[in-house]
């Protein structure tokens, strides 16, 4: 796997964190605070990967989804397909440095994102195995009273 195809994989794995536990955060208590939801969204984003589950990850991705590779909800969703078929475990490592919201509804996130994972090459030697680690600013957009992801990119060093 080369450099660039990694470094989509954990945006990839990001995304997938963040979405799939959205719906987590959606039905959170009503005495929450957007920062309390977003928070729990990506909270919950470590296990939420893990479960590899593209219906449910891609139905939290907003539909005016776009990133810096191209890639809208109908990319994002065929990409995440094939990720997940190529990795048949995942283990994340998030932690949130920063929430904060530019309108009510709109809110920015950065992350440090540790994604482990394993290769589907049959096989057995240490080779199979890969750990990136990497800092993204995730945007969120609550629509419908949802959180779903509408960007997500490489944060600048």
């Amino acid at each position: 796997m080369n450099f660039e195809t990694r470094r989509l994989a954990r945006l990839v794995a990001v995304l997938v964190a963040t979405l799939a536990a959205a719906l987590t955060a959606s039905c959170s208590s009503s005495s929450s605070t957007p920062e309390d939801e977003v928070r729990a969204v990506l909270t919950a984003a470590e296990a939420a990967a893990e479960a590899r589950d593209t219906s449910d990850a891609i139905a939290l991705v907003s539909e005016e989804y776009a990133d810096d590779n191209g890639f809208d909800q109908a990319r994002l969703r065929d990409f995440l397909r094939g990720y997940f078929l190529a990795h048949p475990s995942l283990e994340v490592l998030l932690r949130i440095e920063s929430v904060e919201f530019l309108a009510e509804d709109l809110a920015r996130a950065t992350i440090m994102l540790v994604v482990l994972g394993q290769r589907s090459t049959g096989i057995d030697d240490e080779s199979r195995f890969a750990a990136d680690g990497e800092r993204y600013v995730v945007e969120l957009v609550r629509e419908d009273s949802a959180w779903r992801v509408r960007r997500a990119s490489r944060a600048n060093r």
